[in-house]
C-alpha cells in the first residue's frame, strides 16, 4: 500500500501501475493510503477522495504526508511520468508533454533559373503594376488559367481579407497571392499582422480545394519583382507557400521542439496589486485561465465576458473577483471596461480567451460573419494591447487556434482572427512591456469547445488529438517562461490529416518537385560510431519511423513502446536484419523484446563488444537463369509459416493468409477482363506460380494451367439464403488451408447476386 518507507517523518515509495486506468482500484487505494499516514503521522480525521483521476501511465508514486500549524494536514502524492519527471497528482498540476509543441521551420529552395515569361490574369489593384511586372517577365493576360493579387500594405486587415476572398469566389481559376513582411524568415525583418493573417486564410481555402492551385509568396520590404518571378514559376499544387529573400526562396515547414524551459514559478504574480483580465472568463479555457492566475499569486482578477454563470462564480475562491459585462468586440464597451480597470486600481495584464465561431465554408461566408469573429478575437486584441502600452502592462497572452496554423477547412473567419493574434505577438515582439504571447491551441479534451466525445472523434478522424487541461497548463507556463512571441501547443496525427496538412510537416515532399535529382548515397547507411548512444537512437529512429510510416522521427519518445505503435514480428525481423546490415551487429531477439524501445535497442546495440564496422558494399545478387526452376530453400520466416500449416506443432493447422473483398456492380467489372489480368499476372510473377516440396524446399513452376475464376451464381436464392451462402464463404476462405505442395495456394472466387453488387473475394 505504502510501499518503502523513505524517511522517519511520512515520506514513502510505492509502485501503483495496478490503479492505471483502473478508477475504483485508485480511489480505493488513495483513500486506504490516506488512512494510513494520517494514522501514522497525522490527525487520523476522514479521508479525502482524490482530486484527479488515475493517469494511464500511472506507476511509481511518491507519498508524503504534510502538517501545517492548527490545519489538517493532507496527503501529497506524486507519481514519476513516463519522460522521468515526478509530477504531483492534483486537478491543476502541469503535465509535460513536449512532443506536442511545435514550430516554424524555414528551409532553402534549390530552384533552376528560368527566364521564359509568365501570364496571369492580374487582379484589379495588380493591374497598375502592370508595365513595372512586365520587364520581369510577369505578363498580364485575362485569359490565363491563374490570377495574381499583390496585396497593398495600406489596407486594414479586413478590407484585405474581403478582397482575397471575393477574388477566390469570384471564379474557379487559381490564385497566387503576394504579400510582404507576413514572415520573419531572417532575423530582425519587420513583420506585419495583417498579411501574417491573409496566410492563414489562404490555408483554410486551398484545404478546402485542393484541386485548385492556391498559393501565397511572400516578399520583404524592398525584395525585387525579378525575385518574385523566380518565385511564381516555382509555385505548383504542391508547392504552395514560399517566401522570397534576396535571390533566395524558402519554404515553411513544421518541426517538433521538444526543448524545454525551466519551471514558471508559484508566485509569479504575487505582489502586483493591479487587476488581472480575463476575456471569454465563463468559456472552458476563460475559466482554467482564472484558476491559474488565482494558483500563481495574482488576487485582483477582472472577468470580462457578455454573459455571467452565477453558479461558478461562487466557486471561485479567494482574492478580490470583479465580473465586467462586456461584449469586447465592441471597441467602445470594452473601452468603457478598461479605462474603469485602469482608474481603479490600474492594469497588470490580460489573457484575451473571448473567440466566437461561424464554421462555414469560404465560399457561404458573408461579411458580416466574417467582421464580427474578426472583432472579439483580433480587434480586442488590437485595443489591449494599446490601452496595456499606455498603462504600463505587464503581459498580454493571446489565445489563437492551430486553425489559423492548418488551415482548417470551415473555419476561414476564425482562421483569419487568429492568424493576426498570431501575426501582431510577432510585430510587436521587441516590446519590453507588456509582453505580448500568442498561443496557438490544438483541440482541448476536457475544457474549451472541442471537449465533447462527438467533437473529440470527429477531430481525431481529421489527425487532431486532443491536449488535456494538464497538458494544456504546463504548455501556457512554458511559453510564459519561454518569451517566444507564438507558441503552437497540439497534438497531431499526421498519418490522417489531409494531404496539404501533412505536407506541412513533410517539407522533403514539397522539395522534390524543384530540386534536382542527385543518387544519393544510402540514405540508410550509418557513418557514425558505435559507441556514440545519440548517433545510434538518431539512426534507429529514422528507420524506425519508415517501418511504422511515421512522418517525424523525431517524435518517438526515446521509452516510446514499440509494440503499441504497431511492431510486430516481422517488422522487427526487418528492423534486425537493417541492424545487422548496416551496423554489423546481430542483436538478441529475446532480449530485444524485453524493452521494445528506442532506448532499449540502442542499449542493446552499444553493448555489443564483437559488434564490427557493416561492409561497406552488398554483394551483388546474379540472376541465375539455369537454375530458375530448381527448389531452394524457405527463408526462416516462410518455415515458420510452412510448419504452422501442419498439426506437427501446437495450435498447428492454420495458414497465414490475407482475404480480400471487393463489391462490384455488373456495370463496372467485366469477369473476363480481370481472369485475363490474373492469368498474365501469373504468368509475370514467379511467386504467383511457387509451391513447396514434401522436403521443404520451394519451388518456381515453369507453367501452370489457365486460371480460371470460380462463379457462385446466387441469383435463384432469397435474400436471406444469399446472406446465409456468402457468410459461409466467407467462412471457408478464412479458415481454408490450401495443400502447399499443389498449385494454386490462392483462390479468386466471384459471388453473383441479381443486379446487386459481385462480392470478388481474394
Amino acid at each position: 500500500m505504502l510501499g518503502q518507507a523513505l524517511t522517519d517523518n511520512g515520506d514513502y515509495l510505492a509502485d501503483w501501475s495496478d490503479c492505471a486506468g483502473q478508477p475504483e482500484r485508485f480511489n480505493a487505494r488513495w483513500q486506504e493510503a490516506w488512512r494510513l499516514l494520517s494514522q501514522r503521522h497525522g490527525d487520523a480525521l476522514p479521508v479525502e477522495p482524490p482530486p484527479v483521476a488515475a493517469p494511464e501511465w500511472l506507476g511509481k508514486v511518491r507519498l508524503s504526508w504534510q502538517n501545517e500549524a492548527f490545519s489538517r494536514g493532507q496527503m501529497r502524492v506524486e507519481a514519476r511520468h513516463p519522460a522521468g519527471e515526478w509530477l504531483p497528482l492534483s486537478p491543476a498540476a502541469p503535465l509535460p508533454a513536449p512532443q506536442t509543441h511545435y514550430q516554424w521551420r524555414w528551409t532553402p529552395l534549390n530552384v533552376a533559373s528560368i527566364d521564359q515569361p509568365l501570364t496571369f490574369s492580374f487582379s484589379a489593384g495588380t493591374l497598375a503594376r502592370s508595365d513595372e511586372l512586365a520587364q520581369y517577365g510577369i505578363i498580364h493576360d485575362p485569359h490565363a488559367s491563374s490570377r495574381l493579387m499583390i496585396v497593398e500594405e495600406s489596407e486594414d486587415t479586413l478590407a484585405l481579407a474581403e478582397k482575397v476572398i471575393a477574388a477566390l469566389t469570384a471564379s474557379a481559376a487559381g490564385l497566387i497571392v503576394v504579400t510582404r513582411r507576413a514572415w520573419r524568415v531572417e532575423e530582425n525583418e519587420a513583420l506585419s499582422a495583417s498579411h501574417h493573417a491573409l496566410w492563414a486564410l489562404l490555408r483554410v481555402a486551398a484545404n478546402e480545394q485542393p484541386e485548385r492551385l492556391l498559393a501565397a509568396i511572400d516578399l520583404a520590404e524592398n525584395t525585387p519583382w525579378e525575385t518574385l518571378h523566380q518565385g511564381l514559376s516555382a509555385v505548383s499544387l504542391s508547392q504552395r507557400w514560399l517566401a522570397a529573400r534576396g535571390d533566395t526562396l524558402w519554404l515553411p515547414s513544421l518541426a517538433p521542439n521538444t526543448g524545454c524551459a525551466a519551471e514558471l514559478p508559484a508566485n509569479v504574480f504575487t505582489g502586483d496589486s493591479r487587476w488581472h483580465l480575463v476575456t471569454g472568463a465563463f468559456g472552458g479555457l476563460g475559466r482554467l485561465a482564472v484558476n491559474w492566475l488565482r494558483e500563481k499569486g495574482a488576487r485582483r482578477i477582472a472577468l470580462l465576458a457578455p454573459r455571467v454563470d452565477e453558479s461558478w462564480l461562487r466557486d471561485v475562491e479567494g482574492g478580490q473577483t470583479r465580473v465586467c459585462r462586456c461584449d469586447v468586440g465592441d471597441a467602445g464597451q470594452l473601452a468603457t471596461v478598461l479605462d474603469d480597470l485602469a482608474a481603479n486600481g490600474g492594469i497588470a495584464g490580460a489573457i484575451h480567451a473571448a473567440g466566437v465561431l461561424a464554421d462555414a465554408p469560404l465560399q457561404e461566408l458573408d461579411d458580416h460573419q466574417l467582421a464580427a469573429v474578426f472583432a472579439v478575437k483580433a480587434q480586442a486584441a488590437s485595443q489591449l494591447l494599446q490601452t496595456l502600452r499606455n498603462h504600463d502592462g505587464r503581459y498580454l497572452i493571446l489565445y489563437s487556434s492551430a486553425a489559423a496554423t492548418l488551415g482548417a477547412p470551415g473555419q476561414s473567419a476564425h482562421a483569419l482572427a487568429c492568424g493576426y493574434l498570431d501575426g501582431l505577438a510577432q510585430q510587436f515582439s521587441t516590446l519590453d512591456a507588456p509582453k505580448t504571447l500568442s498561443v496557438a491551441w490544438g483541440a482541448w479534451g476536457e475544457s474549451g469547445r472541442a471537449a465533447t466525445p462527438e467533437m473529440l472523434a470527429t477531430l481525431a478522424s481529421r489527425g487532431m488529438g486532443a491536449l488535456s487541461d494538464a497538458e494544456g497548463c504546463w504548455h501556457l507556463e512554458q511559453a510564459v517562461m519561454r518569451g517566444a512571441p507564438w507558441r503552437l501547443a497540439m497534438r497531431v496525427f499526421t498519418d490522417k490529416m489531409p494531404p496539404l496538412q501533412q505536407a506541412l510537416f513533410n517539407i522533403s515532399a514539397t522539395e522534390k518537385a524543384a530540386t534536382p535529382v542527385i543518387p544519393p548515397a544510402d540514405d540508410n547507411a550509418f557513418n557514425g560510431s558505435l559507441s556514440d548512444e545519440t548517433a545510434v537512437m538518431a539512426w534507429l529512429k529514422k528507420r524506425i519511423a519508415v517501418q511504422l510510416r511515421l512522418s517525424d522521427p523525431a517524435s518517438l519518445h526515446p521509452n516510446q513502446d514499440l509494440l503499441q505503435l504497431g511492431m510486430d514480428s516481422l517488422l522487427f525481423h526487418e528492423l534486425s536484419s537493417d541492424i545487422q546490415h548496416y551496423l554489423g551487429v546481430r542483436i538478441n531477439a529475446e532480449r530485444a523484446w524485453q524493452d521494445l524501445s528506442p532506448h532499449g535497442l540502442t542499449q542493446l546495440i552499444c553493448s555489443k563488444p564483437e559488434a564490427t564496422p557493416a561492409a561497406s558494399q552488398p554483394e551483388v545478387l546474379r540472376h541465375d537463369a539455369d537454375e530458375r526452376y530448381a527448389p531452394f530453400p524457405l527463408t526462416p520466416i516462410q518455415h515458420a509459416y510452412w510448419l504452422g500449416r501442419t498439426h506437427l506443432i501446437g495450435y498447428g493447422g492454420v495458414a497465414c493468409h490475407v482475404l480480400f473483398e471487393w463489391d462490384k456492380r455488373h456495370d463496372e467489372f467485366n469477369l473476363a477482363i480481370l481472369e485475363k489480368a490474373w492469368n498474365q499476372l501469373i504468368a509475370r510473377h514467379d511467386m504467383l506460380r511457387m509451391v513447396v516440396d514434401a522436403d521443404g524446399q520451394q519451388r518456381i513452376l515453369a507453367t501452370t494451367p489457365e486460371y480460371h475464376i470460380p462463379r457462385d451464381d446466387l441469383r435463384a436464392l432469397s435474400p436471406e439464403e444469399q446472406r446465409i451462402a456468402l457468410e459461409k464463404r466467407r467462412h471457408e476462405l478464412s479458415y481454408r488451408v490450401l495443400p502447399a505442395d499443389q498449385w494454386p495456394i490462392f483462390e479468386l472466387v466471384v459471388s453473383e447476386i441479381d443486379d446487386l453488387p459481385l462480392p470478388v473475394c481474394i
